[in-house]
């Protein structure tokens, strides 16, 4: 009796562990009508003869090149929980569009065999031929963007630049030719994008505006938008507040400071600012102010930043002692970083006993501020 049991609770268990661990059926839906052969002419149907096979895979053989191919993968229902489409870009082949929600597309250079696999929760489609542009289009709210037609400019090899594109204030989505599905500032690559004025509103738009003329340059890459603008950023600040000549070169608000322009990755680096209150934003290089061109402690980075304050719509921070700073446009914030100044140039400095103080790279300073190293009489001092 007890080894009858023990068997039953054995098959019990068995049972509970395979409908626990049973696994889901998947299957690719597209647009069958395209080709007899892809997703074997069923369209947007879930059918046997589209499901992933135990691996997670199915292969389509010898999908007829040239045409615009559809789908996505779900488990027999439609809707949030059930369609997959995040696409595993790093290990499929390219270009594809989509993903995040909308269809996933792609199109062959000619006739090829199609795998489609789902991994990790991600698909990835591959093929023996290679896969080739789909034609893309950019609408937008100038006449070279198309005037809002959807099917007016398209993209070339998934990008377009515009050539000394006038000062402006300009919107954009990008579209398959009709308004589904289309790509907007949900979709853009911020991290490899040029820095530029956010806009969450007006349905989704990609929105921007240029002070001084300049090249743009607009692509698809990976399913994102990337937006590249030709142009330069500087800091402006309360550079007369500040002694030593150090902060802006003693320029005050200046809306045009070369010396206080940022690099080629979007940073500047102060180099032994003295203790005090610095003030400052970040804006577009070119002579005037525009809100839409400038950043301010709305736009400041406020987790990867030293300390700072709202002074207005400007950035504050106050040093207590000699730093290096370095500000930075990361990902469309401003990022304020210091680090501590070693004192080895002192070493090089000629002693002076003219009672007067020096910075540690020989320089006078009329009022030494507290926490700070100085030469005075010839001797190291901290303040």
């Amino acid at each position: 009796m007890k080894k009858i049991f023990t068997m039953c609770i054995l098959l019990v268990a068995g049972m509970l562990t395979t409908n626990l661990f049973a696994q889901t059926t998947y299957y690719v839906v597209g647009n069958g009508t395209e080709d007899p052969s892809w997703v074997h002419g069923q369209d947007w149907a879930v059918a046997a003869e589209n499901a992933l096979d135990a691996n997670g895979s199915i292969t389509f053989t010898n999908v007829v090149g040239g045409k615009d191919y559809d789908f996505k993968i779900t488990d027999g229902s439609w809707g949030d929980g059930h369609e997959i489409t995040s696409i595993d870009f790093e290990n499929s082949a390219a270009p594809m569009y989509g993903g995040s929600g909308k269809n996933i597309g792609f199109k062959l250079s000619e006739s090829a065999d199609v795998t489609i696999s789902l991994v990790n929760g991600k698909v990835r489609v591959q093929a023996t031929k290679p896969l080739t542009y789909r034609t893309i289009y950019i609408a937008g709210n100038a006449s070279v963007m198309g005037n809002w037609s959807p099917n007016a400019v398209a993209l070339t090899n998934d990008q377009i630049t515009f050539s000394n594109l006038a000062a402006e204030w300009y919107e954009f989505k990008i579209t398959q030719g009709s308004w589904n599905p289309q790509w907007g500032y949900s979709d853009l690559d911020v991290a490899n994008s040029s820095p530029m004025h956010k806009t969450y509103g007006d349905g989704n738009n990609i929105c921007f505006r240029l002070q001084a003329a300049a090249d743009v340059t607009i692509k698809m890459e990976n399913g994102k938008v990337v937006l590249l603008i030709d142009r330069d950023y500087c800091i402006t600040g309360n550079g007369n507040d500040i002694d030593k000549n150090v902060w802006l070169k003693g320029k005050k608000w200046a809306v045009m400071d070369e010396d206080a322009k940022l690099d080629a990755n979007y940073s500047r680096t102060f180099a032994n600012l003295p203790a005090g209150t610095y003030k400052f934003k970040v804006k577009e290089y070119a002579d005037g102010w525009n809100d839409d061109c400038t950043w301010g402690y709305d736009h400041l980075d406020t987790e990867n930043s030293i300390e700072c304050t709202a002074d207005g719509s400007n950035i504050a921070f106050t040093l207590t002692s000699l730093k290096n700073v370095t500000i930075a446009l990361v990902n469309n914030k401003i990022r304020v970083t210091a680090e501590n100044v070693t004192p080895t140039a002192m070493d090089n400095v000629t002693f002076r006993n003219n009672g007067k103080y020096y910075d540690i790279l020989g320089r006078e300073v009329s009022h030494p501020q507290p926490g700070n190293l100085y030469i005075h009489n010839g001797k190291k001092i901290l303040f």
